[in-house]
């Protein structure tokens, strides 16, 4: 088993922060009062009676009057005169979307994934709190998976990240007056929500461990459910690959003979179904229906038996005299002697063994004309090598739904911070 680790560094903003995009922008330029435009600078006008000034700003001298025991006395004082600009003015407010949504792109993972798991840091808005701590959660984030090219929706598998042990305010949505919940649930946990109120157990039922019913729901109301995971059921935490039918492809390679070490390495890794061949008493790649892998050797010239050519050279069926033979132990994967290939009328051996091992095909010979010296005495001439394997699809991809479960204020949204997705591979 090896376990590989994939950080998809989409980011939707600046900030690295996934969260709804759209919002409207609402410029109140215009509504301030006594205002010029000149290119894109505000003047303020300031009406001044006292006085006009020549220069800004400035220094000015003038005198005021006033009688004092019937004459008039002047006194000077200075006054200064600042012009304040304001430049590019706008009042903005963010409006998010309801529901938004990722889809990573494809996520090629090597080997056959046997399971998948989720980290992931989110921030929800506060609405109300008990002692510094959210008492209830208006918004939610949902996190699904997939194996498909074209994925239906019953194709994406819903995973909950890794260290979440509660469901807080996931969505709710009928069909007539039930609904189902995105995981197996623990019945005595379940809280339902109205409108962010919470509803007592006499208003709902729950009809299964993942499906529940309100007989006089609203229809204008948005509905909400915490609950605790029933882990024993299904294990939210880790998509088993084993649990899903899996997209096996055949795959048909050629090569115009091995490397130099009579090694060939294949694009994908052979997928191996062990539990088939566990079930099977003594079983023989060779004689056994199924087979993951099987070699044939095409367009060639190797010598035969009496000095006679071969040009094509099938899998064993005990009927040819040539013939390739699959040496691999899948049960206990151990590695086995292959024996050469022997034209010798008195020690005639007439298979072409070779040994599968994780992505590479090891053989007895090269089937090329790579004049190696070590190599020359063990080759029997020249043929492609096609190699027929399966393997399974190894490319996921993670969809992420961010909603707000409240009509009161529209202004906020989920974030998901960070996320990582953990592939458990055998090879």
């Amino acid at each position: 088993m090896a376990t590989h680790s994939i950080n998809d560094k989409t980011n939707k903003n600046e900030k690295g922060k996934l969260t709804p995009s759209s919002f409207s922008k609402i410029d109140t330029s215009k509504d301030i009062n006594n205002t010029k435009s000149s290119g894109d600078q505000l003047f303020s006008q300031t009406p001044f009676s006292l006085a006009s000034f020549s220069n800004t700003p400035g220094k000015f001298d003038t005198q005021s009057q006033s009688d004092t025991d019937g004459g008039i006395e002047k006194s000077p004082f200075t006054m200064y005169e600042y012009m304040m600009g304001l430049r590019n003015i706008s009042v903005t407010h963010e409006q998010y979307n309801e529901r938004e949504a990722l889809v990573t792109k494809p996520i090629e993972v090597v080997g056959n994934t046997k399971e998948i798991q989720l980290e992931a840091t989110e921030n929800h808005p506060i609405f109300d709190s008990v002692q510094g701590a959210a008492s209830t959660r208006r918004t939610s984030v949902e996190y699904y998976v997939t194996y498909k090219d074209n994925p239906s929706l019953s194709d994406w598998l819903p995973i909950l990240p890794l260290g979440e042990e509660k469901i807080r305010g996931e969505r709710l949505f009928f069909t007539e007056n039930q609904a189902n919940l995105r995981f197996h649930a623990n019945a005595q946990s379940i809280i339902v929500y109205k409108d962010n109120v919470e509803i007592d157990d006499s208003k709902f039922s729950v009809l299964s461990t993942n499906q529940i019913s309100i007989p006089y729901r609203s229809k204008t109301s948005i509905y909400t459910v915490d609950y605790i995971p029933n882990k024993e059921i299904n294990n939210p935490w880790t998509i088993n690959m084993d649990d899903y039918k899996k997209d096996i492809k055949r795959m048909k390679e050629t090569f115009d003979g091995t490397a130099f070490n009579k090694t060939i390495q294949l694009s994908h890794y052979p997928y191996v179904d062990y539990e088939k061949i566990n079930q099977t008493k003594d079983y023989d790649p060779n004689t056994d229906n199924y087979s993951p892998v099987k070699v044939h050797l095409v367009n060639g010239s190797l010598s035969g038996k009496g000095n006679t050519r071969v040009q094509v050279v099938e899998p064993y069926n005990g009927k040819s005299e040539v013939y390739t033979y699959n040496k691999s132990l899948y049960k206990d994967k151990s590695w086995s002697e292959m024996l050469p290939y022997n034209t010798d009328p008195n020690n005639f051996y007439g298979g072409f063994d070779y040994y599968q091992w994780k992505d590479k095909v090891v053989f007895t010979e090269t089937f090329n004309s790579q004049q190696i010296r070590e190599n020359i005495k063990e080759s029997h001439g020249k043929a492609q090598v096609e190699i027929h394997y399966d393997t399974l699809v190894s490319n996921f991809r993670l969809k992420a739904i961010v909603r707000r479960n409240t009509t009161e204020e529209s202004s906020v949204s989920p974030e998901i911070m960070n996320y990582r997705l953990m592939f458990k591979t055998m090879k």
